[in-house]
């Protein structure tokens, strides 16, 4: 998302007569209003909320027509005569070339872009030929690729590509960039537009690419009336993630997958994610929310991690007999030496089925995926006490007869139970056991740790 700053005349959605002059400004702080004047005159204590703003500015990379969504005033300034200026900060904007209505609007298509979305699909039409015999020269040409269609759920998934070519006196460019097209849209509105599986797609890419993914365009798009003219926006926001740095480009040794790799293995991976997402929806909440905002503390990292795991297995077994048993003998005890009234006050120290059980299949997995496992982790039930003794002092700060996991070692067992995780992921997407393997011992993450 591009940043700008663009000024313009803005008004209540509601109120088009009462406009005022301004300037939005989008960066890394996210979307600021900067009224030179006032929707209402007076002051109030209560901050002051807009749904709905209309602008139509100029100098803007998106379009001319502004229209911002959930918004609240955030500051005033006054002099002798009352308001003079009035900040609003802005939660989304939709710009392009027309306004955002307050209530339902039908659409005909998404279109999204990814930081690595290019390098994972790894397709181009670019074909370069060097002749040096004699006369040195260089031949360039471009072929678009043919769009690439899948099922998506009750949709249709495109991947295509976009082209620009630039030409100056001394230079001349090509470049390409991947996109994915969701079709059809149908009716969305203010409060609902962005939420057309965007996460869900910016997942799929953080964990394929084994890097996250920044949100880099989202746009929408309706059919083309009778003049043949497309009413269509980009959704500008502050996003949760972004890259600080980033990389030029990656290599398959740099993912955990590529699509070739996926078509490889005759797995249709929008439609397995979109399935896999939806069965798993509190493991990808957890695990990418901390890919996203990753917590600065490795005990904190540990911890959000297992919890991660902890969900998949609970995903992926059924409650077994003895933990039903033992889940009822806790309740009995609690209800036995415990008034009534403060039973809820003890909810969370009651485990639930699948942290009592998560030591036991962490251990399990690990045997299921010794011929990677073993590569990186020598004894199994060591590795398991060591990760519940640093759990529970994780939890509780309170250290046991053995020692928690500390520095180095803990960032260490934090990344092999995301490998183990990543291993189980790949295996639920359709991957047989033969690509599982051959992909991990590619990727140079899974090298480097094999290596310590």
């Amino acid at each position: 998302m591009q940043h700008f700053e663009a000024s313009g005349r803005w008004y209540p959605f509601d109120d088009p007569d009462n406009a005022v002059g301004g300037t939005l400004k989008f960066d890394d702080n996210g979307l600021q209003l900067v009224l030179l004047g006032t929707f209402h005159q007076g002051w109030s204590p209560e901050a002051k909320r807009y749904s709905i703003i209309h602008g139509v500015v100029g100098d803007c990379p998106y379009g001319a027509f502004v229209t911002l969504i959930d918004n609240f005033r955030t500051g005033q300034k006054f002099n002798m005569v009352g308001a003079t200026s009035e900040k609003i900060r802005c939660h989304q904007a939709a710009i392009g070339n027309f306004h955002l209505p307050d209530g339902p609007i039908s659409l005909e298509y998404l279109e999204l872009d990814f930081s690595y979305l290019t390098d994972w699909a790894g397709r181009t039409g670019i074909r370069v030929d060097r002749n040096q015999a004699g006369v040195m020269t260089y031949i360039a040409t471009y072929e678009k690729p043919e769009n690439l269609a899948f099922p998506f759920g009750d949709k249709s998934l495109v991947l295509g590509c976009r082209f620009n070519a630039h030409e100056d006196t001394h230079t001349a460019s090509f470049s390409e960039a991947a996109r994915l097209l969701i079709e059809p849209v149908g009716e969305i509105s203010p409060t609902t537009v962005g939420r057309d599986h965007v996460r869900t797609l910016q997942d799929l890419l953080s964990f394929a690419t084994d890097t996250p993914n920044q949100i880099e365009e989202i746009a929408y798009g309706a059919e083309k009336d009778a003049r043949g003219l497309r009413a269509k926006f980009n959704l500008i926001y502050e996003p949760v993630f972004r890259l600080k740095e980033r990389k030029d480009s990656l290599h398959s040794i740099d993912m955990l997958f590529t699509l070739a790799d996926s078509q490889a293995a005759g797995i249709n991976i929008f439609q397995r994610w979109l399935d896999f997402s939806k069965k798993h929806q509190s493991f990808c909440e957890v695990y990418f929310g901390h890919n996203y905002t990753r917590p600065k503390f490795l005990d904190d990292r540990f911890k959000k991690v297992m919890v991660a795991f902890t969900l998949l297995c609970s995903t992926l077994d059924e409650m077994a007999e003895r933990d039903r048993l033992f889940l009822e003998s806790v309740e009995t005890a609690l209800k036995a030496h415990f008034p009534e009234n403060e039973w809820d006050f003890l909810g969370h120290v009651i485990p639930s089925w699948g942290e009592v059980e998560m030591p036991i299949i962490l251990h399990r997995m690990l045997v299921e995926n010794s011929d990677l496992m073993c590569q990186v982790i020598e004894d199994y039930p060591a590795f398991v006490r060591s990760v519940s003794d640093t759990l529970a002092f994780v939890e509780r700060r309170v250290e046991g007869p053995r020692s928690p996991l500390n520095g180095g070692e803990i960032h260490y067992a934090t990344e092999k139970v995301k490998t183990l995780i990543k291993i189980v992921v790949l295996r639920e997407l359709g991957f047989g056991r033969g690509d599982v393997k051959t992909l991990l011992e590619r990727n140079k993450h899974f090298n480097h740790l094999a290596s310590i």
